[in-house]
């Protein structure tokens, strides 16, 4: 269950599209379970069992420096973003060393639409669509 949650918070924090994924919240959204998209995950990034373990920890890891970096107080927030993009920056690169280059770019594409998703629904709702 502590694995669910983690990788469940992982996966919304360093988002990876499930392009077509049947899932019953598109792009593997909060609602899906975070077992069932990071399945959705390994499936199209083609991962060998090794790669699931090596990728479930260093998304542990992500999850733990995301919640210290959240419980900090008095930093500045400033200081704070760089932080996260430290942390956002060292997750890549632990991700690129476990994925194959086809897969890592494949990675970064189903990232990028994701991304793409959440800037056109934020649009629609400052437009109150």
């Amino acid at each position: 269950m502590l694995a669910a949650v983690v990788l469940g918070g992982l996966l919304v924090c360093c988002p990876v599209a499930t392009q077509g994924a049947k899932l019953a919240h598109p792009a593997g959204g909060k609602g899906a379970p975070a077992r069932e998209r990071f399945q959705d995950i390994a499936a199209q990034l083609q991962l060998t069992e090794q790669q699931k373990q090596q990728l479930k920890a260093v998304l542990r890891d992500e999850a733990q420096n995301l919640k210290n970096l959240r419980a900090e107080t008095g930093v500045a927030k400033r200081q704070k973003h760089a932080q996260l993009t430290q942390v956002r920056q060292d997750l890549a690169a632990r991700i690129k060393a476990i994925l194959t280059p086809e897969q890592y770019t494949k990675w970064q594409t189903l990232r990028g639409a994701l991304r793409d998703q959440r800037h056109i629904k934020g649009q629609s709702k400052a437009l109150g669509l």
